[in-house]
This record gives C-alpha cells, sequence and structure tokens, in this order.
C-alpha cells in the first residue's frame, strides 16, 4: 500500500522524521512542501498520506496553511501527521491540521508531537551536546514507534494541551510574523555566499550589493540564521555568538 510524505524542515528535525518513519513503511516516498509552492494543485496519488512539519509559534506554520489549500485528497484513505517541536505539550496544530482537513471533506486520522532540538534561538540557546544526543536518541524511539502505527494504520492523536490559548497566539502571530524579518541583521563577516538565499522555504531573501536582503514574506523558520557558514545572519539582539543548530543527520545540501 503506498504512502506519500510532504515534509516542511528548515534545519533538518522534520526531514529525519520524514525520512525515518518512511524507512519504516513499505511503498513510501517523501516529498518537500517548499519545492512545491509554484505548483498550482498537488494530487496525492497514493492511499496513505503523512503530512510532517516543526511546530510554529504554538500551531501551524503558515506554509502549511497555503500547502493544505492545494493538497487534493481524493481516494486517500489514512492520513496522519507528526509536529516536530521543542515543547511537546502546548499546542494547537493538530486541531489546526484536523480543520484543514475538513474543509475537504477529510479528518486527521492520527497525529503525534515528537520533542527534537528548538532551533528558535532568539527564546533560548541551544542545550549542551549531551543532552541534545538523548533528546535525539529519544526522538528516534519515537519516530520508529509512529512508523508501526502508520503502517497498521492506527486512529489515534496526541492530546493537546492549552489548545485554545495556543491557537489565539498563532493567529495573533501569522498576522505579523511576514514582516518580522526586519529583526534580522547580516554582520560584516558575510562572504556573499548566497546560501541563505538558496535555502529560504519562502523565497524571502534576495542578495543586494553582495548580502541578503529579507523581502518581508518571512516564516520566521531561522533556516537562514542557522545555515550561515559564517554566523554572519542574526535575529535581534540575543542570537548573537549562540551556537547553531542542524540535525547531525541531515546536511545543508538536504535541506
Amino acid at each position: 500500500m503506498s504512502t506519500i510524505i510532504y515534509y516542511f524542515s528548515a534545519t533538518g528535525n522534520s526531514l529525519h522524521a520524514a525520512k525515518t518513519i518512511a524507512a519504516g513503511l513499505e511503498n513510501c516516498t517523501i516529498a518537500s512542501i517548499p519545492a512545491l509552492v509554484g505548483v498550482n494543485e498537488v494530487r496525492a496519488n497514493t492511499a496513505n498520506v503523512g503530512i510532517v512539519f516543526p511546530l510554529h509559534c504554538f500551531g501551524i506554520p503558515p506554509l502549511i496553511d497555503k500547502f493544505m489549500e492545494k493538497l487534493n485528497l481524493d481516494g486517500v484513505e489514512y492520513i496522519f501527521a507528526v509536529v516536530t517541536c521543542g515543547d511537546p505539550h502546548i499546542s494547537g496544530a493538530l486541531r489546526q491540521l484536523d480543520n484543514l482537513l475538513a474543509a475537504k471533506g477529510k479528518s486527521l486520522d492520527a497525529g503525534f508531537r515528537v520533542k527534537m532540538v528548538s532551533n528558535y534561538l532568539p527564546l533560548s540557546a541551544l542545550p549542551p551536546e549531551n543532552k541534545r544526543e538523548k533528546l535525539l536518541r529519544q526522538a528516534d524511539e519515537r519516530l520508529a514507534a509512529i512508523a508501526a502505527l502508520a503502517a497498521a494504520r492506527t486512529k489515534t492523536k496526541d492530546a493537546e494541551y492549552l489548545r485554545l490559548p495556543s491557537l489565539f497566539i498563532n493567529k495573533q502571530w501569522k498576522k505579523q510574523v511576514a514582516g518580522r524579518d526586519s529583526n534580522f541583521t547580516c554582520a560584516e563577516t558575510c562572504v556573499a555566499c548566497g546560501l541563505c538565499q538558496k535555502i529560504c522555504p519562502a523565497g524571502n531573501i534576495t542578495m543586494d550589493a553582495g548580502k541578503p536582503h529579507w523581502n518581508h514574506n518571512c516564516l520566521e523558520c531561522q533556516a537562514c540564521l542557522h545555515c550561515c557558514p559564517t554566523q554572519s545572519i542574526n535575529f535581534g539582539s540575543r542570537t548573537k555568538n549562540r551556537q547553531r543548530y542542524l540535525h547531525p543527520r541531515i546536511s545543508i545540501d538536504e535541506i
């Protein structure tokens, strides 16, 4: 029975999750959601569909909202979702996704949250390496269990706590997130490699006189900040000198 997993990943957590789950399923492929931005309709010609993405401000990233609008699920029999996050308890993402599916006459059959390393440096620095390694080992165990549940087409959903305030905060954040890229700065250490422009899932970055310019269509995913080879990009004042993050089993080229 065929499965396709659509994923969005800024620093590799969700890509690793999609790859790990796909490895545990028969006849499963994965597809990048940012790579499908220019496609008018995405038709899932499989029996099963998975959607894997990071939690953004307690809910669904704007990119997922837009993707769901053009996703054709006619003929799909089983839909599951995996939300990667730094805090697995406070979220409204699964309910948001279920609501989007209901508009298509579908429902979310299974939904999971997986705690991984948070990449949101404006809020907090990365945990020490030994804690990151432990966290990712536990995440891999959880992903293997999710793959088994998806293979069996199990219907189950993780509970979401503080869902209503999470949904409210996410809604308010989405009203102004596109312009929050005004918080990004680029230092003189920039070598004009253009990697930030290439890696931006929203196509929000252009190079101007050898420096990145953000064009106010931001997702606040932090991909540009983490993937800059000279750590020249910062978001506000708190990210300076904080260690950057990329999932250890994902390369920048894969993002």
